[in-house]
């Protein structure tokens, strides 16, 4: 598996638009990093489905269609992000059982340029 972890985002798009390596190399590559680093507690949940929203990033690639800024290049959102459908908890046990019934601006703004949300980041309780 390449090591991804020394391009840029302009890299990354660039290498996944011209098929140099696929979104889902890259993504499954981050969800790995994740994995390995579980004991820093710094990701609370993977979203393993961002690995078939990378698939569909290289299905558009591959028939020719205009992809966004961050086509395919796979970002973690803080816990206090709403995601639809995804938990979001500001780390608080006293919401740990929310799920989002929308998504945040930034992220309807980062999946419309293409973005792969693949996990929620801890934090500080409500963000204090």
């Amino acid at each position: 598996m390449t090591d991804f972890t020394q391009l840029t985002v302009k890299e990354l798009v660039e290498g996944i638009k011209a098929q140099k390596f696929t979104s889902e190399d890259v993504v499954s590559f981050y969800i790995s990093q994740c994995e390995k680093k579980q004991d820093l507690n710094a990701v609370l949940e993977i979203f393993y489905d961002a690995i078939e929203k990378a698939k569909e990033v290289d299905s558009k690639i591959a028939q020719g269609q205009t992809l966004g800024k961050l086509a395919g290049v796979p970002i973690i959102v803080k816990d206090n992000i709403l995601n639809k459908g995804k938990k979001m908890t500001c780390a608080s046990k006293f919401m740990q059982d929310f799920v989002s019934p929308y998504s945040a601006t930034i992220v309807k703004k980062l999946e419309a340029e293409g973005a792969i949300i693949i996990a929620r980041a801890n934090m500080d309780e409500f963000a204090m």
